[in-house]
């Protein structure tokens, strides 16, 4: 007899869970998959965990500064700012088609320790990469300061210019390193942030078409460079950049030597192949 109802009790379970399972899959939802937190937010909820600072890691440091940034100090952030922000941010902090403005009431109130994280670590599934490591950490305080404290200062008076070379590709192998391996690699192979550069659609363009492209940037979030570099210098960087596809001398290299182009950066940054 309990052998018969615990028979009759499993049947029942068993008849109830495929009712439930009808019952969803009548109503169109797939029961295998489960939608991820994030998805099921709303918009502006979904917006706000995109750019939310990054949690501190084991080896950031978010402690402020025992000691309050100098004049001098100000002063090199001013000089950092323009190297490596001003491009993206603008050369104000007005913001620019590749990144928001910084000369904003939110970044001049901010925790300073949640800005040096913002800056520090970068944000996530943005184009704001971590700055801890490629700058120091009295660098990053000090530009924390500037951004909260020197807002007013135009910084664009105090964009480096670039010391003259005579030779073209010298000093755009210089301009280059400063200011484009960051985003598009050290050899143009591109990155998470940026495409690569050393295809060969790239280096056979047009030079004017390349020359535009980098002084007034692209709709996708390029900003464009006419603001940063003189014509010399933008020039400079055509040349370095086409240079990437071969030797423009007439003179053929001999085999086994370093093979020049093929979309793979300049030929002389390669290892000669091995015979």
């Amino acid at each position: 007899m309990n052998r018969s109802l615990g028979w009759v009790q499993g049947l029942i379970a068993v008849l109830l869970g495929l009712a439930v399972t009808g019952v969803a899959l009548a109503s169109g939802m797939d029961w295998r998959y489960a939608e991820p937190v994030a998805a099921l937010l709303p918009g502006d909820a979904m917006d706000a965990t995109a750019t939310m600072p990054p949690t501190p890691s084991a080896t950031t440091t978010t402690s402020s500064p025992a000691t309050t940034p100098t004049a001098l100090d100000l002063e090199q952030a001013q000089s950092l700012y323009s190297l490596y922000c001003a491009v993206c941010h603008g050369p104000q902090g007005e913001g620019t088609a590749a990144a928001p403005a910084l000369n904003t009431e939110r970044i001049q109130t901010m925790d300073p320790e949640a800005l040096y994280r913002l800056i520090a670590e970068g944000v996530p599934r943005t184009a704001m990469q971590a700055w801890l490591g490629p700058l120091r950490e009295d660098e990053i305080w000090a530009l924390v300061a500037l951004l909260q404290q020197g807002i007013a200062l135009n910084l664009a008076d105090i964009t480096p210019t670039p010391s003259p070379a005579a030779d073209p590709l010298t000093l755009g192998a210089q301009l280059y390193a400063q200011y484009c391996a960051s985003c598009h690699g050290v050899q143009g192979e591109g990155t998470r942030r940026a495409p690569a550069l050393n295809t060969t659609a790239v280096v056979t363009m047009p030079s004017e078409d390349l020359y535009r492209i980098i002084a007034e940037g692209t709709p996708n979030g390029m900003p464009g460079w006419a603001t940063v570099l003189d014509e010399t210098g933008i020039q400079a960087l055509v040349t370095y950049i086409q240079s990437w596809e071969g030797d423009t001398s007439p003179t053929t290299p001999q085999r086994g030597g370093p093979r020049r182009g093929r979309g793979r950066g300049p030929w002389w940054a390669r290892p000669t192949p091995t015979p």
